[in-house]
Order: structure tokens, then C-alpha cells, then sequence
């Protein structure tokens, strides 16, 4: 549990600048990349809460151990008085909203393609509902692969997107055959997208035609070791 208490100042509702500034600070610790005036803050129960504070000398507000105040909130407000003595605890109510930077398509990436950066636009957005796989910077973007087809003025998400694969394919590779100690090198095309250490199936120039399953090396290169 975070706990944090502040001393309050009389007036109607003397915490509202103090609780704004608290639910800034921990939006920040929770999301690093952004600054405060990409917060803002709106007490829904004020002058309910106003109602309390007769007497109170400071307040505390606990705010749960690893939750987001993002959106709407309910989380408990203790009044105290000058000794620290709890005078009441009721709930405030808070609508928090954070905005970030999020990336859309342009126009309709198809299935495979790689994404270019005029494919895409930066846009503000609410970051409620949308924290999870959010993309953060055009570099996690640019040089992807759609893993689908994406429709223009869609906002992109991590699981929208692959890496690149070494090989991918159709590509034309260099196939090492070994057999015995001797190692023959012939050409051929790979007939899976492959990452280096992958086993892929790769059909050769070879006479036979022979669909083979090896290892993939680098980008252009396919080992497959020949067993009897």
C-alpha cells in the first residue's frame, strides 16, 4: 500500500490542490514518459468531501499497492485532526485522465508488408484502456511487419506487429548439405519465414527436387545435416 498524508490548509475543500498533486505524482512514478501537464485531474465528490473537512488538520490518501488511478476511481480519504486521530474516512471519487503519444496508420498496410514511416502519424490519446502493448516510439514501429492487414486511421499496438524474419518465405538461399565429413552447396528457396537457429523447410535445385528441413545460419544461408 502507498500511504500519503499532507497537511490541509482551512477553507471549504482545502485539499483539492494537494490531491490533484498527489494523483499527478503517481500517474508519473506508474508512467515515466510522461510530465504533468499531460494530467488531469477531476474530483467527482468535492463538496461531499468538503462537507468533512471541518476540523480536519490533514488527510491521508492510500493509494493501493501497484493499481492506475487511470479513469474512474474510488479509493479511501481519512480526515485527521491536528494529533494524526482519524475523524472520518469516506471515498474520493476521481476521474484521471493521462494523455500519450500513440502511433495510426495512414493508409492500409497489407499482410506481410513492411511498415514505412509515412505509413504512420503520431496522435494524443487517452492512455486509459490503452497502457497495455501500447507502441512508444517510431524506431518499435518503422522497418515492422504487419502480422496483419491493417486498416488506415487504425492505432497500432505491439501485437499488431513482427519482426522482420532472417529469411522469409520464397527467398533464395545457399543450402550446406553435409554428409560424412563432405559439405555440398547448392541453391534453393526457403518455404517458411525463419529466424537464425529456426528449422525451416527449404526445396533445393537439386534434381529430385527434395523438400529438406535444416537450420537456418544467417539470411542467406540454410544448413541441413543428411542423416541415412
Amino acid at each position: 500500500m502507498l500511504f500519503i498524508s499532507s497537511p490541509v490548509r482551512a477553507s471549504d475543500f482545502p485539499f483539492a490542490g494537494e490531491v490533484r498533486q498527489l494523483y499527478i505524482k503517481k500517474v508519473l512514478q506508474d508512467y515515466p514518459s510522461l510530465v504533468s501537464g499531460d494530467v488531469s485531474i477531476r474530483i467527482k465528490n468535492k463538496d461531499i468531501l468538503g462537507s468533512f473537512s471541518k476540523g480536519a488538520s490533514s488527510f491521508s490518501l492510500v493509494f493501493p499497492h501497484r493499481s492506475s488511478v487511470l479513469g474512474r476511481t474510488a479509493i479511501p480519504f481519512q480526515f485527521l485532526d491536528k494529533d494524526g486521530t482519524l475523524l472520518q474516512e469516506v471515498k474520493i471519487i476521481t476521474e484521471v485522465e493521462a494523455k500519450a503519444v500513440f502511433y495510426k496508420t495512414l493508409r492500409r498496410v497489407k499482410r506481410g508488408r513492411y511498415i514505412q514511416e509515412k505509413d504512420v502519424e503520431a496522435v494524443r490519446l487517452s492512455l486509459h484502456g490503452r497502457e497495455r502493448q501500447r507502441v512508444r516510439s517510431l524506431a518499435d514501429i518503422v522497418g515492422q511487419m504487419a502480422r496483419s492487414s491493417i486498416a488506415s486511421e487504425t492505432v497500432l499496438f505491439s501485437y499488431m506487429l513482427d519482426d522482420v524474419p532472417d529469411v522469409r518465405k520464397g527467398s533464395p538461399v545457399r543450402v550446406l548439405i553435409n554428409k560424412e565429413g563432405f559439405e555440398l552447396k547448392v541453391k534453393g528457396h526457403v518455404l517458411d519465414d525463419g529466424n537464425v537457429g529456426d528449422i525451416v523447410r527449404v526445396r533445393t535445385q537439386l534434381k529430385s527436387n527434395k523438400v529438406l528441413h535444416g537450420e537456418v545460419i544467417d539470411e542467406q544461408t540454410i544448413r541441413y545435416n543428411f542423416i541415412d
